[in-house]
């Protein structure tokens, strides 16, 4: 391997958020279940939840930064020895830098919960997937297509012997619903990358590193239309953290049944890196998001101090049954 692929491989791995030894993050994580801990599947009032986040970390950066969250999970209605159980999959992608370095994972999950209490239960998690990385070395510039000006069709001279590589991941968590009046959040930790795979492109046993996640997200009714909402969540990887707090009011303009409609706004940061507010609004079924990261880390020289914008949807709902066919008795 010569001196640039070296360079590469450094510049590749040293940048939070770029590294195998990172993995994609969220400002919106009440909003982003699977990614947190497999065990918060099935943490909804109702049948069946889909949902999506999009990403771009930093629009002034001329090159792609940008992630992407789809997940859908659903529950058993016939419960097993007592214990509910929740099944579901999730679809992850990121895109970060000029070698258009990406990853994508495809994840089964599924949670089996049991209550402890009335107001009190317990959920074991797991997830399985497949994840892959790639990069592409025909977007990198080389010191030898460079003569008395740039010349991209110049042969760079660089051999990379690999530019993709998957593996199987895994990862578990556990989970705590409480509901007391006034109060209902969720308290867990998750542990990723259990199996440590191997992921490297030259060929060299480089494992991608174990992650915890530690997260309390809930609310607190103050009156008949009135939550306060607070998201606390810890990752640690390696050397590598982040702890994302957010909070915030939330407001019901109606509150009837399957006519539930609702704002929210709360303010947030990630420790180190950014500042961001944080808009939703829920309609029915629906609900739609939207946060900007404002960004303060050292950084901010490069971007100015813009982050970037993330998106979110969710739809909450039940499974409608068509009744079974019969014969009616006719009456004379």
């Amino acid at each position: 391997m010569t001196k640039v692929q070296h360079f590469i491989i450094l510049i590749l791995f040293s940048f939070p958020g770029l590294a195998l030894a990172q993995d994609v993050h969220f400002s919106q994580y009440s909003f982003a279940p699977t990614l947190l801990s497999p065990a918060l599947s099935g943490i909804f009032p109702s049948e069946f939840r889909g949902g999506a986040l999009y990403k771009n970390q930093w629009v002034s950066v001329p090159v792609k930064y940008t992630s992407f969250l789809g997940y859908f999970d659903k529950k058993v209605l016939r419960q097993v020895a007592g214990n509910s159980l929740v099944y579901g999959v999730s679809f992850q992608y990121d895109r970060a830098g000029e070698a258009a370095l990406s990853g994508m994972q495809l994840q089964w999950h599924g949670a089996i919960t049991r209550a402890l209490h009335p107001a009190i239960s317990l959920a074991l998690g797991f997830s399985a997937g497949y994840s892959s990385r790639q990069f592409n070395p025909q977007k990198l510039s080389f010191g030898s297509q460079f003569t008395d000006i740039y010349r991209p069709s110049t042969p760079s001279g660089e051999i990379f012997e690999q530019t993709s590589v998957g593996y199987l991941d895994l990862a578990t968590g556990l989970n705590a619903h409480v509901r007391f009046k006034p109060l209902e959040a969720d308290v867990g930790l998750a542990y990723h990358h259990l199996n440590q795979p191997r992921v490297s492109f030259m060929g060299s046993d480089a494992t991608l590193f174990p992650a915890l996640t530690f997260y309390g997200l809930g609310g607190l009714a103050l009156s008949e239309k009135t939550d306060v909402l607070f998201n606390t969540v810890y990752r640690k990887q390696q050397v590598y953290n982040e702890l994302v707090i957010s909070s915030g009011l939330k407001y019901y303009l109606n509150r009837e049944t399957n006519q539930n409609i609702a704002v929210s706004m709360l303010l947030g940061m990630r420790k180190g890196d950014a500042f961001f507010p944080e808009f939703h609004i829920y309609f029915k079924n629906w609900t739609g998001g939207l946060s900007y990261d404002i960004n303060r880390s050292d950084f901010r020289v490069a971007t100015a101090g813009k982050g970037g914008p993330e998106f979110s949807i969710r739809y909450i709902a039940n499974q409608v049954v068509p009744p079974k066919k019969s014969k009616i008795c006719p009456i004379f």
